[in-house]
């Protein structure tokens, strides 16, 4: 099973859908510049994200190649 994002676009909180349970999960959140704008865990399968301006971010979890793009509004 995957892990996904949600809602996209994000607001004030991003939410993780992923196996097992959705605490344990890391993630770094960079601009599309690739600078490391915020990292942190899922805390009760969610983040808070409201601090990042409006715009195209890229996130990574627990370190994985895998990258999603996330729109913040």
């Amino acid at each position: 099973m995957r892990k996904s994002l949600f809602p996209i676009p994000v607001k004030d909180e991003l939410h993780i859908s992923a196996p097992n349970n959705s605490n344990g999960y890391y993630y770094q959140i960079y601009n599309m510049s690739g600078q490391l704008v915020q990292s942190g865990k899922f805390e009760d399968g969610k983040t808070n994200v409201s601090s990042l301006i409006s715009g195209t971010y890229l996130v990574r979890v627990n370190s994985s190649k895998e990258i999603v793009k996330i729109i913040k509004e």
